[in-house]
C-alpha cells in the first residue's frame, strides 16, 4: 500500500511558495559563510515534514522548484549565493565569491552541453544523411568547437584571476663546495 504524504498533494506553485517561506526564515538571521544549511532545515523553515526517502518524478520536480525558489529568494534577501555542498546542503557564499562561483558553474554547464552536441554528432553516421544534412552537421560541429574554444578561454582567464600564486618557500643557503 502506498503511503501518501503532504508532498503528494502539493502543486508546483506550492513548492515555490515553500521555498520562499524558508528563505524568509533563514534570511532573517543568515549564517556565516562557513556554515552548512541542511535540506532538513530548509524544509523545517518552510513548515514541511522531512523529505521522503523515495520520490515520484513529480515530487522530484517539485523539490527542484522548491530549491531553486529558495535559492533565488535567499540571494535576493541576503545578496549571497547559496552554493550546493554535495551531500550536505547549502553554504551561503561570501559577497566576493558569489559571482565567480556562479560563473564557473555556468562555464562548466556550457562545456557539458557542447560535449553533448559532439557526442550526438559522433553517433549519427554521415552515410545516413543527405548532403544538406551532412553539411548542417559539420556546421553545427564547427559552431560547437568555436563556442568551446571561447569557453575554454574564459575558463583560463578565470583561473588566472582567481588562482593565488604560490609563495616561494624559504630558500636554503648551502655553502658552495670549495675546489
Amino acid at each position: 500500500m502506498t503511503r501518501f504524504t503532504v508532498y503528494d498533494r502539493m502543486r508546483a506553485s506550492e513548492y515555490a511558495d515553500a521555498g520562499r517561506r524558508a528563505a524568509a526564515v533563514i534570511s532573517a538571521d543568515p549564517p556565516a559563510s562557513s556554515s552548512i544549511i541542511a535540506e532538513g532545515a530548509i524544509l523545517s523553515a518552510a513548515g514541511l515534514p522531512p523529505r521522503p526517502s523515495r520520490l515520484t518524478s513529480r515530487q522530484q520536480i517539485g523539490f527542484l522548484r522548491l530549491r531553486e525558489s529558495w535559492r533565488l529568494a535567499v540571494l535576493q534577501a541576503t545578496r549571497r549565493y547559496p552554493a550546493t555542498v554535495q551531500g550536505e546542503g547549502f553554504r551561503l557564499c561570501s559577497f566576493e565569491e558569489s559571482v565567480p562561483l556562479v560563473e564557473g558553474l555556468a562555464l562548466d554547464a556550457i562545456q557539458n552541453e557542447l560535449a553533448r552536441i559532439r557526442r550526438v554528432a559522433r553517433y549519427v553516421p554521415d552515410a545516413t544523411l543527405d548532403l544538406d544534412a551532412v553539411s548542417e552537421k559539420r556546421h553545427v560541429l564547427a559552431r560547437a568547437k568555436m563556442l568551446s574554444i571561447a569557453v575554454e578561454s574564459a575558463q583560463d582567464a578565470r583561473k588566472k584571476i582567481t588562482t593565488v600564486p604560490e609563495t616561494p618557500g624559504p630558500r636554503l643557503h648551502l655553502p658552495l663546495p670549495t675546489p
